[in-house]
């Protein structure tokens, strides 16, 4: 018995260390280049992980520097190596995905009911239809896996966004969970 609620112990800390995790999904379609090839109205899906630990507040709301960013576009899963964030606007309830460092937002969404996020929690799914949501890239293309990403402005497209807690996470909460109510039992 000494040994389970151990074990559930370590598992506990296992969970805080990394409960920071959070993975941010983006949906919807996009027109632009990749590598200097042109491509019209493409499903794509962006997903995004941070940790939560690094949100920081800036002007008008908060950000969190994305770890990862891949998006599935063209049936390619691409690796973004430029650096990105995940923002949140307090000010016109929108969420951002771009470098708010360098006032580089790519994906915007507004909608009221993002007021009140934190980018810390789960939320979402969140469909949004123009003309609430607006794809930007002034120009500066992101560097990728399969050569340079340029998106074409676009204010017709609707977004999905979603933020889920790192699978990791859940599992280790689901197993604490599991020992827990085994313990109870007894």
């Amino acid at each position: 018995m000494k040994a389970l609620t151990c074990l559930f112990a370590l598992g506990m800390l296992t969970v805080s260390a990394s409960a920071a995790q959070i993975v941010y999904v983006w949906e919807g379609s996009l027109s632009g280049s990749l590598g200097g090839s042109s491509f019209t109205s493409e499903s794509f899906v962006l997903t995004v992980t941070a940790d939560t630990v690094n949100i920081a507040p800036y002007s008008d709301g908060v950000f969190v520097p994305n770890d990862t960013a891949t998006i599935d576009l063209l049936g390619q899963t691409l690796t973004i190596t430029t650096p990105t964030t995940t923002n949140l606007n307090d000010t016109f309830d929108g969420v951002t995905f771009g470098n708010d460092l360098v006032q580089f937002d790519i994906l915007l969404m507004f909608n009221g009911a993002l007021d009140g996020y934190d980018l810390a929690s789960p939320f979402g799914p969140l469909v949004v239809a123009p003309p609430d949501t607006f794809v930007s890239q002034a120009g500066n293309p992101l560097a990728t896996s399969g050569g340079a990403l340029l998106i074409s402005d676009s204010a017709g497209t609707t977004l999905t966004f979603s933020a889920i807690p790192e699978p990791t996470t859940l599992a280790l909460l689901g197993l604490g969970g599991l020992t827990l109510g085994r313990r109870r039992s007894r």
